[in-house]
């Protein structure tokens, strides 16, 4: 049984679920079947978009902000640029209060990036923005 599933029977409901949709595609999940298993626990999503490689590899790295996931690759992308179903992952967050623009780190110019995302995210109805 997989580890999440173990959690999820074992935590109350009341146990909050903040879900990052690029690692759970990552783990082989398909992020809208997830995002409705987690059902109401699913309150904060973390709309992360990238290319998914079974070669890539990770290491944990301390930044002045905080600890963030470098590859060895360029997996994080722009939201809207990536192989991540976000379309897909939206429909099915019916719970989420919250959806969260994050890049663990990027090539290129990491603002843009952001502006980019956001951009997508309230451009397609994914996301309200600061409306």
């Amino acid at each position: 049984m997989p580890g999440y599933r173990i959690f999820l029977e074992n935590t109350p409901e009341t146990v909050l679920w903040e879900a990052d949709i690029f690692w759970v595609t990552k783990a082989g999940l398909n992020p809208a079947e997830f995002i409705r298993e987690i059902g109401p626990r699913g309150k904060v999503l973390h709309f992360k978009d990238g290319i998914v490689s079974a070669t890539d590899t990770f290491t944990e790295a301390e930044t002045q902000d905080g600890k963030v996931m470098i590859s060895n690759a360029t997996p994080f992308l722009p939201a809207g640029t990536g192989q991540i179903d976000l379309a897909g992952a939206s429909k099915a967050a019916t719970y989420a209060e919250y959806i969260a623009v994050e890049l663990d780190s990027y090539a290129g110019d990491m603002m843009k990036a952001v502006q980019e995302s956001y951009t997508y995210l309230t451009k397609t109805g994914i996301a309200l923005g600061d409306k």
